[in-house]
């Protein structure tokens, strides 16, 4: 019986000491603004029990061929807030949404370091929505976004014995690999959706109309406005 109540005392002891070396994370998420050009803000809350600091964090978003993150406008976030980034693959900024060059990417986004136990992170991601074919009846095209995983890399690790961990860039200067452990988190909402409208295809023969009617029409006016200054 004592055998059985020091092995008990020790699973208890393990357990406790595995559940205190995890964090508690929550990641809230919204798309701000409207139109192709909208604003993808996560805001990360992180509890931790362990003291293992400094720690350093990744953040990696998996994004739709769908949009696309001008590498510009990155280079730009990175120099305004105390982050750094990278995506995984050139991104075509030109391609529409049905191009064989619009392809998935991921975005290796790292905050500052967590120094805390308890620290909030906002990191706004600038995306823009790609156009959409133009289908019969037109409409409106859903984009999802799915959710994102959120690492962290401590000093000195302290994590939690079961936890998975991930060969991943070590920072956006330094891509040799480094062991990250991934944090469970709860994650709202869970999938993003917006919608981007889509040409409507019935509306062609009109359109062609109208754009021609509109060339033709502009063009004899500027002849005419030249003649006349010309020779009058």
């Amino acid at each position: 019986m004592s055998h059985l109540l020091s092995y008990v005392l020790l699973l208890s002891i393990a357990g406790f000491v595995s559940v205190s070396c995890r964090s508690q994370v929550t990641i809230s998420r919204e798309l701000r603004n409207e139109g192709f050009h909208r604003t993808l803000v996560s805001s990360i809350d992180i509890y931790s029990t362990s003291e293992t600091y400094p720690c350093s964090l990744l953040l990696v978003e998996y994004l739709p061929g769908s949009v696309y993150v001008d590498s510009d406008q990155l280079l730009g976030l990175v120099a305004k807030n105390s982050l750094s980034a990278f995506l995984n693959t050139s991104v075509n900024v030109e391609a529409t949404a049905d191009s064989e060059k619009a392809i998935p990417f991921k975005a290796f986004i790292f905050p500052a370091d967590q120094l805390t136990p308890k620290i909030t992170r906002s990191i706004e991601l600038p995306l823009h929505l790609r156009y959409q074919p133009a289908t019969s009846g037109g409409g409106i095209k859903n984009i999802n976004i799915g959710q994102p995983s959120l690492f962290q890399r401590c000093t000195k690790d302290n994590s939690d014995p079961t936890a998975k961990t991930f060969d991943l860039a070590c920072s956006s200067l330094d891509r040799s690999l480094c062991k990250w452990t991934k944090l469970d988190a709860t994650i709202t909402p869970a999938i993003l959706t917006t919608g981007v409208p889509a040409g409507n295809t019935d509306l062609g023969l009109y359109v062609s109309i109208a754009s021609y009617v509109l060339l033709y029409g502009a063009t004899f006016y500027i002849a005419r406005t030249i003649y006349f200054k010309n020779y009058y």
